[in-house]
């Protein structure tokens, strides 16, 4: 019996050794590859007329963050205050690429908020893929920044 258990215990150890191994490759790739390839794709966001900026995030190595974030605006609302007015900001929807502790790549948006108005939650995202790293490329890439636009559109004709 006890050879059994031993024999199971070996195979998890390979198992985990695997898996060890396999998010390494995949952090060793995004570093490699997937982050050069993103922040190039989503740089030409002005060459589409889209006014945007792409950001990195390092704050943790093999956790890093690239993303999308379309700029704020005045909004449509104005708050009155003690006889002023002040216009709300809409601060901008966001495409982020964002490396999960397994190396895998979480592809989500944000949408805009309006702060007051319309809150920022969780319900605000969309969870639009998760996928190795070497899954992303260009093509890929502007796939998801057309999702994003559309799913952008939509919300802007919702909310007016």
């Amino acid at each position: 019996m006890s050879e059994n258990k031993i024999e199971a215990i070996k195979k998890a150890v390979s198992q985990l050794n695997q898996i060890t191994e396999r998010v390494k490759q995949r952090q060793e790739y995004w570093r490699n590859f997937t982050e050069d390839v993103l922040y190039r794709t989503l740089t030409q966001a002005k060459e589409w007329g889209l006014e945007a900026t792409v950001k990195k995030t390092y704050r943790f190595i093999n956790l890093e963050t690239i993303y999308l974030s379309v700029k704020n605006e005045p909004s449509t609302f104005i708050e009155e205050y003690e006889e002023e007015t002040h216009p709300i900001t809409k601060h901008g929807a966001h495409l982020i690429y964002r490396q999960t502790p397994s190396g895998l790549v979480c592809v989500k948006m944000y949408y805009p908020y309006i702060q007051g108005v319309i809150q920022k939650s969780d319900e605000e995202s969309i969870t639009v893929e998760l996928l190795e790293p070497q899954e992303i490329t260009q093509e890929k890439i502007l796939d998801h920044v057309l999702i994003f636009l559309n799913k952008l559109c939509e919300w802007e004709s919702l909310q007016r």
